[in-house]
């Protein structure tokens, strides 16, 4: 595979300028709070997804009155040592992306350069937040394996745009407008149903084993319990009668969505319930059940990236201080798991004990500014 060697840092978030060279294994980032570790595990993020795990709007991550920030970084082989990739992004007035030193136009063509998986504070929002958090989660994580899925993604929110429009102001489009734009939705959001159901699968069954290697089993049962329009009369993995089948739904709803102004069925509208033994777990789980599932679910997806992602294409465990839900069991199971990582980047106030005296490269990390990597 391979892993990110060295990564770069201009005017982001409290880091003035940093150059940082990474190993393989397992690197720890060491310091007070609000030093900086979990802002370089975000910019690690962002370079691999154009994307931060802990905001939406980009200016949070610009250095305090700075206009711009750039990240850059290297990724090396771990076979041959030689480095495979370099990518850089400047934000200011306009996003540069380069890829080996050329312009590349769109952030399709500049992300999933190398996988990444975070586990943070902010994935309680997984459990508690909205279905929209968990629609984005399944959508970056299935995004990361197949670019043909953002394709049909995005190609489906646009139609989908298009459609509500012609709704809102029905008198001035043709009904043959409409069609056009409903064969779009159904094509697109047949194919985005299909591969969230199969991820959906994959990743059910990845979780329930990687319960049991932290000693959670044969209870409590975790699952992702997936809420679709077509439930029932369709199978997932069947195209023609799910397109069939969705077809007919938006035609059947159709004065309810002129009425509304909006396409109220479609993969939009998905939910995905985390269920512990069958009940939904950010209505009857305890805070501790709640991050113990984000954690299992982040690290259940870490395992799906990394046996299904291609070759070359390293993949990168960020971890920000989350595994002190774990009890002295569970946390050994799950630094012992870390050892089958290609590349992880742990934060946390102080060395964990279960990595003292082990290859863990140790850095410390103070107002902005990274010494050691000892």
């Amino acid at each position: 595979m391979g892993w990110l060697s060295h990564l770069r840092l201009r005017r982001f978030r409290n880091y003035a300028e940093l150059a940082l060279d990474l190993d393989p294994g397992v690197s720890v980032l060491v310091g007070d709070n609000g030093q900086g570790k979990s802002n370089l595990l975000e910019a690690i993020f962002y370079l691999a997804l154009l994307r931060s795990f802990r905001t939406r709007p980009l200016q949070p991550l610009r250095q305090w009155n700075a206009d711009d920030f750039f990240v850059g970084g290297t990724l090396t082989d771990s076979d041959s040592g030689a480095n495979i990739t370099e990518l850089s992004v400047g934000s200011g007035e306009r996003r540069e992306l380069r890829v080996d030193g050329q312009a590349v136009a769109r952030g399709s063509e500049f992300i999933n350069r190398f996988l990444c998986v975070a586990l943070a504070p902010e994935d309680i929002d997984l459990v508690k937040g909205t279905a929209a958090v968990r629609r984005r989660f399944l959508d970056i994580a299935i995004s990361q394996l197949e670019q043909s899925y953002l394709v049909d993604l995005q190609r489906y929110k646009t139609a989908l745009k298009s459609r509500n429009c012609v709704l809102r102001d029905w008198a001035r489009y043709s009904r043959t407008a409409l069609a056009g734009y409903d064969a779009l939705v159904v094509r697109h959001g047949t194919r985005v149903w299909q591969r969230r159901q199969l991820f959906l699968s994959t990743l059910n069954t990845r979780l329930q084993e990687d319960m049991g290697a932290l000693g959670l089993e044969p209870t409590p049962q975790l699952t992702l319990n997936w809420q679709w329009n077509l439930r029932g009369q369709a199978e997932a993995d069947n195209e023609a009668d799910v397109t069939a089948a969705f077809a007919q739904l938006l035609d059947r709803g159709l004065e309810r969505d002129r009425a509304e102004g909006c396409t109220r069925c479609g993969p939009h509208r998905d939910e995905i319930r985390i269920c512990q033994d069958g009940r939904p777990l950010g209505v009857y789980g305890s805070e501790g059940q709640c991050r113990l599932a984000c954690l299992l679910l982040r690290l259940a997806t870490f395992s799906v990236l990394q046996s299904e992602s291609r070759k070359n294409r390293p993949v990168v465990l960020l971890v920000d201080d989350v595994f002190g839900e774990l009890d002295g069991k569970r946390r050994a199971a799950f630094f012992a798991g870390l050892a089958n990582a290609d590349q992880v980047v742990i934060a946390g106030t102080e060395m964990p004990g279960e990595l003292r005296g082990g290859s863990a490269r140790v850095y410390r990390v103070a107002a902005g500014t990274i010494r050691g990597g000892d």
